[in-house]
Parts: C-alpha cells; sequence; structure tokens
C-alpha cells in the first residue's frame, strides 16, 4: 500500500480537494457577513444617511475647505453623491438641475474635444517618455 493510500484513508478531505482549495473556499457565517458589510460601505458610503445630514455635512466640508461660497452646491452635490440615479424623486433639485442630471446620464461620452485631444496627446507623450528612458537605459548597459 502506498503512503498517498494511507493519507487519503486518514484525511477527511477528499482527494480532488484540499484545505486550501480556493474554488471551494470554506468561510464562516459571521465573516461572510462582514465581509459583505464592508463591501457594501465600500460601494457607496453615503447609503444609509439622511438627507438632512448629507446636506449638512456637504455644507460643513465647503465651509471647512474654504468653499462657504458654495454651499449650497455642496449640499446638493452630497444628496447626489448618495445615490446618482435618484435625482427625479429629490425634492431639492430643481427641474433645470434634474435637466442637467438626465442630459449627463444620457449623453455619457459628450465632453469637449480639447479634453479628448488633451488625453490622446498626454498618452503620447508617455508613450515617447518610456521610449526614450528605455533607449537610455540601452546605451548606458551597452558601455
Amino acid at each position: 500500500m502506498s503512503a498517498e493510500g494511507s493519507d487519503a484513508k486518514k484525511s477527511p478531505v477528499s482527494p480532488d480537494e484540499s484545505i486550501h482549495d480556493e474554488k471551494r473556499p470554506h468561510h464562516q457565517p459571521d465573516v461572510d457577513n462582514d465581509i459583505s458589510k464592508a463591501n457594501a460601505k465600500l460601494a457607496n458610503p453615503l447609503a444609509g444617511i439622511s438627507h438632512e445630514q448629507l446636506m449638512e455635512n456637504g455644507a460643513e466640508f465647503a465651509r471647512t475647505h474654504g468653499l462657504g461660497h458654495s454651499e449650497d452646491l455642496f449640499r446638493k452635490g452630497a444628496l447626489a453623491a448618495q445615490d446618482p440615479l435618484a435625482f427625479d424623486s429629490i425634492s431639492h433639485f430643481t427641474e433645470d438641475e434634474k435637466a442637467i442630471f438626465r442630459r449627463e446620464y444620457t449623453h455619457r461620452w459628450d465632453h469637449p474635444s480639447t479634453l479628448y485631444y488633451l488625453v490622446i496627446l498626454c498618452s503620447v507623450a508617455a508613450a515617447v517618455q518610456g521610449v526614450s528612458l528605455l533607449v537610455l537605459v540601452w546605451i548606458l548597459s551597452n558601455q
């Protein structure tokens, strides 16, 4: 009888499965619950906060960072950040602001052409810098 056969009889784990098998992880229920809570909080840290509290937090942020003249925008921005698709049901937004939200949602890639030009220009510049560095390293290593 081989050593493998004797190990298989003693081990509660089947031969096609190991203790560290990532395909079938063994989770404890409380760990799974904690992880799901953490994932939910990471997904939207503003979930579960009342609109009044969000608006106050937005205004406080504006005052703290010297943007007191824009308190109202930060109040509304905090509401929009909590649930970006619920703008129609929030009474604090004007109809003009709701129209802006609708336009942003339906025209996601409608940006100024200058922005696209800048992204392409920076990408090409990064590629040129990378090639230049590669050539410099190659020259120095061949000396």
